[in-house]
């Protein structure tokens, strides 16, 4: 689902230029990982529907923090810079 959500923003531009600029590291091997499948390969791996998978990249990528939970625990993200 994740990396659905990512070839999303990347593919729509919805990605913040000045924050990757500035902090993120292997930032081009994300977007050569997100080549590999479409959109709708994703949704049907995970069960998310295309809509769904859309509205959480758009809320995601215009939101100025959030706060991802996964394995490792709570992981809070704030946008560089901002």
């Amino acid at each position: 689902m994740l990396k659905a959500i990512i070839k999303i923003i990347i593919d729509n531009d919805w990605v913040n230029h000045e924050f990757i600029k500035q902090g993120v590291n292997g930032y081009e091997d994300i977007v050569k990982s997100t080549k590999e499948d479409t959109v709708e390969q994703m949704s049907e791996a995970c069960g998310v529907s295309i809509d769904d998978l859309y509205e959480t990249a758009r809320v995601y990528s215009s939101s100025r923090s959030i706060i991802m939970w996964g394995m490792g625990g709570i992981t809070t993200c704030t946008r560089y810079g901002q």
